[in-house]
C-alpha cells in the first residue's frame, strides 16, 4: 500500500470513528431531566435591582446534579425547568461584570460607545463574598414554585 492510499484510508477511519462518537454522544439524555426544576426570582444590590449579572445554583449538602446558571437582567432571572437546578439544597453565587458589559478589547462594543457618545460606563461590582464562597442558599423543591429573592449588600 503506498503512502497516499494509507493516508486516505487513515483519514476515512478517523472520520468514521468521530462520526460514531458524535452520534453516541448526541443520543445521550440528561440523567437529571426528571428532577430539574424551574427557578425564578429577583436580585438587588444595596436595595436596587442588579442591572446585569449572572446567578449560579451549585448543588451542596449531598444534592446531586450539575450547577446551573443564567443571566440576571434588571434584577430578574428565570431558569426554565429543562435547564434548571435539581431539587435539593444549592449554594447561590452571584456575579456581575466590572466592565459595564463592554470588554475593553471588544471592537464592536468600543464602536457602539463611540457612535452613541458614551463617555462613562456604569460599573456595578458584586462583592466577592457572593462568589465561590457565597453564604446564600436556596432549597429547590420538586414540583413547587421556586422563587427566590436575594438582597446583596456591598
Amino acid at each position: 500500500m503506498n503512502f497516499k492510499l494509507r493516508l486516505n484510508h487513515n483519514k476515512q477511519l478517523l472520520l468514521a470513528m468521530f462520526s460514531a462518537l458524535s452520534i453516541g454522544c448526541s443520543s445521550q439524555t440528561d440523567p437529571f431531566i426528571e428532577t430539574r426544576q424551574e427557578v425564578a426570582g429577583f436580585v438587588t444590590l444595596d436595595g436596587e435591582p442588579l442591572k446585569e449579572g449572572l446567578i449560579r445554583f451549585v448543588p451542596v449538602e449531598g444534592t446531586p446534579g450539575p450547577k446551573t446558571s443564567v443571566k440576571i437582567e434588571n434584577g430578574t432571572y428565570l431558569i426554565e425547568s429543562r435547564y434548571g437546578p435539581v431539587a435539593g439544597t444549592h449554594r447561590v453565587e452571584v456575579e456581575s461584570t466590572d466592565d459595564g458589559g463592554f470588554a475593553r478589547d471588544d471592537e464592536t462594543a468600543l464602536k457602539h460607545l463611540e457612535e452613541n457618545n458614551i463617555k462613562k460606563i456604569d460599573v456595578i461590582l458584586v462583592p466577592e463574598k457572593y462568589g465561590a464562597n457565597s453564604p446564600l442558599k436556596a432549597i429547590v423543591k420538586e414540583n413547587e414554585t421556586n422563587e427566590f429573592e436575594f438582597q446583596l449588600q456591598r
